[in-house]
């Protein structure tokens, strides 16, 4: 008897017990039309609803199947996609979603034809970049609950004006000096007396380059906001703004008698430092102030610290140089244990790396912003276990900080990697390949053709792997209307050419690469001839999936490809 026929004799309670192993989307790709018998299982197993779905983690073919049930589609009332997933799928009028998690790739711009898709949401998420809209966005009657990442600080003025009964409101702005509304109020806007949770976080992509929060148009938002609960407020990249009591009671804290709950941050370049703590004392937060005087900075903030990141406050004497308005802190009260992303512009020296040890045990991934830099410390210092940080597992180079490279040698665990090509040229010359060899997903700016071979050398379990041209991602798209190729100073590569010397080095575990700006004589049939390049190389088990720009658009993007 075949072991076919033996599964087809299986009782149908056993493969109701299968089917609650599986989410709908996989049950229903998996089993679906098999034969009559599995057909009306599924007609009758009670949790196939498809009430809530996540899309995020279906693999390319699951998803164009999960696409075509249009109908099925229509009945879910939550969803997780990423945004080249909500560009293919068709949502009716009469749809029943209230909950939607956006998880966005870049930024995007959601036309007023589409926004009938947030008109009924009850809770949204947008996460990872930005989501902007056609003018005006649609009024939400029924949004309560908002987390959102936006562009600028007046989208987030429309978008309250859009939200008649919200009573959650988490936004994140990417600062974007070029939109701010010069002479701009806030007249004839009006917000939910709901709103009793707000958060307001200014988020930099790439350090403190420009300083051009107008705090006082923040101060003006929440004066509005009169039934606050809890208010969250991380600023930065003021310029001479110095928040003192008294400003801090008048211009914010005595419009809201309800607040109970308040977090802190605000970092201001140049200005008087606050002199004396005392007069935070009245309230009934603790406040800690600190100055760099390195840079001119001046900081503000609550304690105990719940933000997750903090940004260009560090150095070896940030602890011990805080001022608070309570007498002996508590060193607990100090620790910086919520924080798992720093940006940093100090060199690195044997007092620092004790501090991030000892004040910083949740630290994820540290950020270089400046190229003038250095590592301090002893050259033997990284071979003594006590100065490895194990806790850090991504660094991002900003600028070309060569003597900052040494510092690898610290974190065992590190496994995500970004920085340009210069910087990872000097790393792989300079620094045994044991200290990154454990690497597993690397990000190359500035990328070069020539240096693909000591990448794959040096990084043999590279799981995801971004080579791009571009100096940054947020650098602008430089693609001819006319001709439709790019025009971008640094030369654009051969996707083809990357992917077959990639492919001779047969990295197996590589599950994702992505190349650009790319340049190729047939951009209009680059996916058929890539395929035909990887069905060449890669195991017949391989299942890939390709995504590519449109060769007709004006934006320079890149290539990526999947394997699973």
């Amino acid at each position: 008897m075949s072991w076919r026929s033996v599964f087809d004799r299986l009782p149908n309670e056993l493969y109701l017990s299968i089917f609650d192993y599986l989410n709908p989307i996989d049950l229903l790709y998996s089993f679906s039309n098999l034969n009559f018998r599995f057909n009306s299982l599924l007609k009758s197993y009670s949790c196939l609803t498809c009430k809530s779905v996540d899309l995020t983690k279906l693999n390319p073919h699951v998803f164009q199947y999960y696409c075509s049930l249009q109908q099925l589609n229509n009945e879910i009332y939550s969803i997780k996609l990423n945004n080249s997933q909500f560009k293919l799928l068709s949502f009716s009028s009469n749809n029943k979603l209230t909950r939607l998690n956006f998880l966005l790739e870049n930024d995007y711009y959601l036309y007023l034809k589409d926004q009938f898709i947030i008109e009924n949401l009850q809770i949204l998420k947008v996460q990872h970049h930005a989501l902007t809209w056609q003018k005006p966005l649609v009024i939400c009657r029924y949004l309560k609950q908002v987390k959102i990442r936006l562009k600028n600080h007046w989208d987030l003025i429309d978008l309250l004006n859009s939200l008649p009964i919200v009573e959650k409101v988490h936004a994140t702005i990417d600062y974007d000096v070029t939109s701010c509304r010069d002479g701009s109020s806030l007249e004839g806007f009006s917000y939910s007396n709901k709103l009793s949770d707000f958060s307001y976080i200014i988020h930099s992509n790439h350090g403190l380059v420009y300083f051009v929060t107008d705090y006082s148009i923040i101060e003006l938002l929440i004066q509005n906001l009169i039934n606050l609960l809890k208010l969250r407020l991380y600023i930065i990249g003021c310029i001479n703004t110095i928040i003192d009591g008294y400003r801090l009671e008048n211009n914010l804290l005595k419009f809201l008698p309800k607040l109970n709950k308040f977090d802190f941050f605000i970092q201001s370049y140049g200005g008087n430092k606050i002199k004396s703590m005392e007069q935070f004392n009245s309230f009934k937060w603790n406040f800690a102030s600190y100055t760099n005087q390195l840079t001119d900075m001046h900081f503000l903030f609550t304690l105990p610290f719940k933000f997750q990141y903090l940004h260009e406050c560090l150095n070896e004497y940030f602890i011990n140089s805080i001022k608070t308005n309570f007498q002996k802190p508590n060193e607990s009260v100090l620790n910086m244990n919520y924080v798992k992303h720093v940006d940093l512009s100090c060199s690195i020296t044997e007092n620092f790396i004790v501090l991030i040890k000892k004040s910083f045990p949740l630290l994820e991934s540290i950020c270089f912003s400046s190229s003038t830099t250095e590592y301090l410390c002893s050259t033997t210092l990284y071979r003594q276990s006590h100065y490895l940080i194990n806790s850090i597992q991504t660094i991002i180079f900003q600028n070309s900080s060569l003597n900052l490279i040494p510092f690898i040698r610290h974190l065992p665990n590190l496994n995500k990697l970004t920085l340009n090509q210069s910087l990872l040229d000097h790393l792989l010359e300079k620094i045994d390949l044991i200290y990154i060899n454990q690497i597993t997903e690397l990000h190359v700016y500035k990328f070069q053709r020539h240096s693909l071979e000591n990448i794959l050398n040096g990084f043999p379990n590279i799981r995801h792997l971004i080579l791009k041209t571009l100096q940054t991602n947020d650098e602008p798209p430089v693609r001819s209307f006319i001709d439709n190729h790019c025009h971008h100073k640094h030369r654009p590569i051969s996707a083809c050419d990357i992917l077959e010397e990639v492919f001779k080095k047969k990295l197996n575990q590589l599950k994702k690469i992505e190349i650009g700006c790319y340049f190729e004589r047939d951009e209009q049939n680059l996916e058929g001839i890539l395929s035909r390049l990887i069905t060449k190389y890669i195991r017949i088990n391989t299942k890939f999936h390709i995504n590519t720009e449109d060769y007709k658009s004006t934006r320079c993007g890149s290539i990526q490809i999947l394997f699973f």
